[in-house]
């Protein structure tokens, strides 16, 4: 209501009003008093400073005339507002009905399942692999001589196979956990892994996203058993950890090079028969090979390869976190490829005639249909027929180089058998899809397209899977945010045997945005399909908001002697870093990470606040391609272009209605599935990074989810995109550190907010509050500045007040300026005050000089320490410690320093005693005591004039009682310093003390 009027920083009648009743029915909703609002307004119209050729009196009236009016249509849209919302959550669904069981129950849960595993799982698969060698092996020894050649001619294609001449494979248990991160899943399957080996001494596999990852699991498997049982598998390029700068293989490249051309590392070791390869004695890969440990810790890439090793005969895999494996591999087929003579096996030459037959028929751009394969005779057992004639064109790389020859030699020997082989790899892909194809129901193949150009050829995708021999054994598969759809890709037999669900701990606070989604194209610079200059200025806008709220929120936390965690995208962390490196002023305490990098990720553990920017939202079309790799199957739906359709979910609260949010999903249940392991399982592996499910009030936690997407935790508060940016300069200008007093030093700290010191000055006037607080804070530092008494002040020091006032003030003069300008500076944050803020106003400095307590007398003549001697009764004792003398059992004094907040800064006392009795210690007592005068409590007073009976009086309050100890010392001492102001104070017991050593040297 303050800008109702035309005074300087006023917004007018009609539109002020209006605002006025918008923000009152919003704030208090439609059910508050209409009268209310209307007497509050009609008092500030009568009030408020009115020019007249603007805004007339009769102009005024008719305003007030048709108040009444704009309250019930204003009031109408707020009810109406309300209904909709209310409809809303009504239509909502809530997927988390509760908050789950506590830590303490769901620890043992987790522990008796991992225990299962291990007791059920992997007995059952070492008898069932047992046998099935004994069967294998008496089969082959009575079957006779097998042809190795494949007949096409006239031969029931169907039959092929049929019937299996072999003992069928066991099928070992694929089981499934899914807990709240955070809960100890890992720290279960460590704990469970080192007792099954130390109890067997056989081997298990441990596999984790990352190496920083493996080498933290080794260190800790290790620890826990007291012995070294874990080692991690590395690959060729990973450095020797026994000689620090040397690659495990030193041939790494040509290793690839021949792994491409579908070779081995083996053909590069070589044999005897050809020869090894000259580093072979001195090999770390091959000497890690030879290594035996009872458990290998391997990252998850090393799946997509052949167990190497000792790993071949693990009795288990455990899988910790989501499967990441590199993306899949995009071949082409030329069209031209199938009139191309198969010199290895020319019976194939009759069924690629046909094949040629059908893909003449197929639409350029259309994924290839099962029709016209149909119509030419084609099944899936002809395919997989075909497929293995297709091997028959393998080249085995190991005959075509000498592993003693020299790198460049083997790389230009190898490269043409690259190129056969790897007609050969895509050939057979192209027969396996359509097997697939042919086998299943769908109407077209959805890994297998048709190019769009001129360029004849088939496009053929293959999706990233672990190694077939990997899942020859039993596997547990542990992640947070485990979706059984997307895992039963890669485990086919996947069982989910336990679902835990956890609930956040006590200290927890958690607050969300619901009115947007906060996307990657609304504050990552640069993002999104829209590249013009008006675009990248919004974006670099709301991401500068962001820094600047960071700021303020990361400065609260330091204060409270916290840290405060971000996690955001990787390209808007880029640009605060960078932006934040010009502007200088990046919070210390303030860690940032960004999504994609976060899983297994504990830097966030002991944070105080953790903020969630945004999420990874991929567009429909890279979800429903990503669902047609993965799955094998088209979207029952297919969104294209278009935007995602929205669904109303509630988020979980103590009853289930504090909000709900729209979120945006894909309406075919596989797509689904990808679209919520991106973003959804990505947010909330986030959250949990600081770990809320094991955070008591001893440890409190500040959660602010800066995205409207749902969390299964629940929360407390919500809010909207633009309260969370609101930031105030005054705000901004303690979480920098600096207070100038005047307008240009106000500006040169927030200079990236405004242009020039008018703008700042426009601003406060016309937020009164701000202005208020403002002129508060500069009259305590002038107040400073001039050494005048400034108790008034004092008393309503809260907040902001309090925090400048204990700042180190300065007078500086620019250089070739003639007039000088105060600064309090927080030495927290900068430790060389003088330089800080030179730099910050970008001017050399002729003046920079302490004002007030830090205006001694020079460091030669040092002020003796000052002791504070209490009296001998026993309730001013018990009143300022807690704690009652008399009493024999009584607690010590407390060993910590009291801290007392001056004007120049906190000023440290000791509990001591002197000849038995307390006293408070401005400096630690020496060893053996200096005679130094004694100041008792009873000398201050009267020296200042105040009653001992009242300072007694005053500590004997009950609010003072229920204080604890450390409470009740400062409040003692600040009434004192109240009562005369603290530089009174200061600059009083320093001349006592003065006084008292003079007759003592007398």
């Amino acid at each position: 209501m303050a800008a109702i009027g035309d005074h300087e920083g006023g917004a007018g009648c009609h539109g002020a009003l209006k605002h006025c009743v918008a923000v009152y029915w919003r704030r208090h909703g439609s059910s508050a008093s209409a009268d209310k609002l209307k007497r509050l307004l009609i008092e500030r119209v009568d009030a408020a400073e009115w020019d007249a050729s603007v805004h007339p009196p009769a102009y005024r009236q008719l305003e007030l005339d048709r108040i009444g009016s704009l309250i019930d249509s204003v009031r109408g849209q707020q009810r109406a507002s309300e209904q909709a919302e209310e409809e809303r959550r009504a239509r909502a669904s809530c997927p988390w009905p509760d908050p789950g069981m506590t830590l303490a129950k769901a620890e043992p849960a987790l522990q008796a399942t991992v225990a299962r595993f291990f007791d059920e799982a992997v007995p059952e698969a070492l008898a069932q692999r047992e046998a099935y060698a004994d069967a294998l092996e008496e089969h082959r020894a009575g079957r006779g001589k097998v042809s190795a050649e494949v007949e096409f001619d006239e031969i029931d294609s169907d039959g092929i196979f049929s019937p299996h001449i072999e003992p069928e494979p066991p099928e070992f248990a694929q089981w499934g956990v899914r807990i709240t991160p955070g809960a100890g899943k890992t720290h279960a399957a460590r704990e469970r892994i080192v007792r099954y080996v130390k109890a067997t001494g056989r081997t298990i596999v441990y596999a984790v996203p990352t190496h920083a990852k493996a080498e933290e699991e080794e260190t800790k498997i290790n620890s826990f058993a007291g012995e070294t049982l874990a080692a991690i598998w590395r690959g060729i390029d990973r450095e020797d950890p026994t000689r620090p700068g040397v690659k495990l293989c030193r041939r790494g490249e040509l290793v690839k090079a021949v792994v491409k051309s579908s070779g081995s590392i083996n053909d590069v070791c070589g044999s005897p028969t050809r020869g090894f390869c000259p580093f072979r004695n001195d090999c770390g890969y091959r000497q890690q090979a030879d290594r035996t440990p009872r458990v290998w810790v391997i990252t998850h890439a090393a799946l997509a390869t052949k167990p190497q090793g000792a790993m071949k005969d693990a009795d288990a895999l455990i899988v910790d976190e989501a499967l990441t494996l590199s993306g899949g591999r995009e071949d082409h087929l030329p069209l031209s490829d199938f009139v191309a003579p198969r010199k290895e096996h020319a019976r194939l030459d009759g069924w690629l005639r046909r094949a040629r037959a059908a893909v003449e028929r197929l639409e350029p751009g259309s994924y290839v249909p099962r029709g016209p394969f149909e119509a030419e005779g084609f099944s899936e057992a002809a395919c997989m027929a075909l497929l293995a004639g297709e091997a028959y064109g393998y080249t085995r790389v190991a005959k075509v180089f000498d592993p003693r020859a020299e790198d460049e030699i083997i790389q230009a020997a190898v490269e043409p058998v690259t190129v056969l082989n790897g007609q050969v790899r895509v050939r057979q892909a192209f027969w396996k899809n359509l097997s697939e194809l042919l086998a299943g129901d769908e109407a077209t193949s959805a890994r297998m397209k048709m190019s769009a150009g001129d360029d004849q050829a088939i496009s053929i995708t293959t999706p990233a899977r672990p190694h077939p021999e990997w899942l020859e054994r039993p596997i547990l598969h542990l992640d947070a945010t485990l979706n059984e759809a997307v895992v039963s890709n890669w485990l086919p037999r996947f069982e989910l045997i336990a679902d835990i669900r956890v609930e956040r701990g006590g200290g927890v606070s958690v607050h969300q945005i619901v009115d947007q989604a906060v996307s990657y194209g609304r504050v990552v610079p640069g993002a999104g399909g829209d590249r013009s200059p008006q675009k990248r200025s919004a974006q670099e806008t709301y991401a500068q908001r962001i820094m600047r709220a960071i700021e303020v929120k990361a400065a609260d936390d330091r204060r409270a002697g916290g840290k405060t965690g971000v996690i955001a995208p990787k390209a808007l962390e880029d640009y605060m870093e960078q932006t934040w490196q010009g502007w200088d002023t990046r919070p210390l305490n303030l860690i940032i990470n960004h999504y994609g990098n976060i899983r297994g990720m504990n830097n966030l553990e002991d944070c105080r606040r953790e903020i969630l920017i945004s999420r990874t939202e991929p567009q429909a079309g890279e979800v429903e391609r990503a669902a047609r790799v993965e799955f094998g199957r088209h979207p029952t739906v297919s969104i294209g272009a278009g935007f995602y359709p929205d669904r109303v979910v509630a988020l979980r609260s103590l009853g289930n209605a504090i909000a709900s949010v729209e979120q945006p999903y894909h309406p075919d249940r596989r797509a689904d599935a990808i679209l919520e392991q991106i973003r959804d399982a990505e947010v909330t592996q986030a959250v949990h990074r600081a770990r809320p499910v094991r955070r008591g009030r001893d440890r409190p936690l500040v959660i602010e989810i800066v995205t409207g997407i749902p969390v299964d935790i629940t929360v407390d508060s919500v809010g909207t995109f633009e309260e969370w940016l609101e930031t105030s300069p005054g705000r901004l200008l303690l979480a920098r550190g600096f207070w100038p007093t005047s307008w240009e030093g106000k500006q040169a700290a927030l200079a990236d907010l405004y242009p020039t010191p008018t703008a700042v000055r426009r601003w406060f006037e016309k937020n009164p509050t701000e202005m208020d607080m403002r002129e508060a804070v500069d009259g305590v530092l002038a107040a400073k500045g001039a050494l005048r008494p400034y108790r008034d002040i004092l008393i309503r020091l809260e907040g902001t007040l309090q925090q400048v006032g204990l700042w180190s003030l300065y007078r500086y003069r620019v250089a070739g300026s003639r007039r000088s300008h105060l600064v309090a500076v927080d030495q927290a944050l900068h430790a060389d005050c003088a330089k800080a803020w030179a730099c910050r106003l970008g001017k050399a400095l002729d003046l920079f000089e302490p004002v007030g307590e830090a205006a001694r007398p020079p460091a030669a003549e040092p002020d003796p320490p000052l002791v504070l001697r209490l009296a001998t009764a026993p309730s001013i004792v018990s009143d300022i410690f807690g704690t009652d003398r008399r009493d024999p059992a009584a607690a010590p004094f407390p060993a910590a320093p009291l801290h007392v907040r001056t004007a120049a800064g906190d000023v440290r006392f000791w509990p001591a005693e002197d000849e038995g009795r307390p006293i408070l210690a401005r400096t630690l007592p020496p060893p053996k005591p200096i005679a130094e005068p004694i100041l008792t409590v009873g000398i201050i007073c009267d020296h200042l004039g105040i009653s001992r009976f009242a300072l007694k009086n005053h500590m004997g309050k009950s609010r003072f009682r229920k204080l604890p100890g450390a409470e009740r010392e400062r409040a003692a001492i600040r009434w004192m310093t109240l009562k005369v102001g603290r530089e009174q104070f200061i600059t009083a017991v320093r001349a006592l003390a003065e006084q008292m050593r003079q007759v003592g040297r007398a």
